[in-house]
């Protein structure tokens, strides 16, 4: 018989188990008679793939999230230092790109201190100690020295420290104060790792405090016979403290931080 015989024998009695490719696309495992898979939209992106090899397939929309696109929280001390008997204080130059917090404690001998005026600078948390010390936390953006007004009151004390973050924006606050070897200012809403806390704390007495597990140092001052205490560090957290073994007189204050 001969070859083209034999193929039209086969192809007459079916038997030789031959299938168009038509065929496979039609019969094959998991696809119905239409040539799709069960289900499945005729107007779907596969099933213009299947009449078009030449069409390209959908492209994914993928965006990053604002929480990411900041990478973890850091805190950087900028600067920090002291004055006495002053109206105001300068400080020295700052370079940051992004959010500057600005701690600041006064102490006036003559009274309840003025609310310090900072330009570019926004007031966040403030805290009065026994009418004449403050503890006042305010947020900004810097480049180059800062100037810290108290509008023509005379100061005995004042201290500063700024720290740079690359965080964003405070969304809570509170306040504490007490007497021991301890402090800690709760906070809530810190719930995640992309977010962050600051903490300022004044110390009486001569103290060498140590931050609480996963916070970090950002700077401190003294005069008048109390310190300024900062730290910050990433959540969760559900406060800011320090610790220094002991009894001492301490107000603080603490902030939560977001991207």
């Amino acid at each position: 018989m001969s070859k083209f015989a034999a193929i039209t024998m086969c192809l007459l009695l079916a038997g030789c188990g031959w299938r168009s490719p038509n065929d496979f696309r039609e019969k094959g495992a998991g696809v119905s008679d239409s040539g799709m898979d069960a289900g499945e939209d005729a107007t779907s992106p596969l099933a213009d793939l299947i009449e078009d090899n030449d069409a390209a397939p959908p492209v994914e929309d993928v965006s990053v999230p604002d929480d990411l696109s900041t990478g973890p929280p850091t805190f950087t001390t900028l600067t920090s230092n002291s004055v006495t008997n002053a109206a105001s204080a300068d400080t020295a130059a700052i370079t940051h790109d992004g959010m500057v917090l600005l701690w600041i404690v006064t102490f006036s001998a003559a009274g309840t201190p003025n609310i310090p005026i900072v330009t570019g600078f926004e007031l966040v948390e403030r805290q009065v100690a026994g009418n004449r010390r403050q503890i006042v936390l305010m947020r900004g953006e810097a480049a180059g020295a800062l100037t810290i007004d108290l509008t023509g009151q005379q100061q005995d004390t004042i201290i500063w420290v700024a720290v740079g973050s690359n965080l964003g924006s405070v969304t809570s606050t509170a306040t504490f104060q007490s007497n021991g070897d301890s402090a800690s200012v709760p906070l809530a809403g810190v719930d995640s790792d992309s977010q962050g806390v600051t903490g300022g704390f004044i110390v009486g007495g001569n103290v060498t405090p140590t931050p609480d597990t996963g916070l970090q140092d950002t700077g401190s001052g003294c005069g008048g016979g109390a310190c300024l205490f900062t730290v910050a560090g990433p959540g969760p957290r559900t406060s800011a403290g320090l610790a220094w073994g002991s009894a001492a007189p301490w107000i603080g204050t603490a902030a939560a931080l977001a991207p």
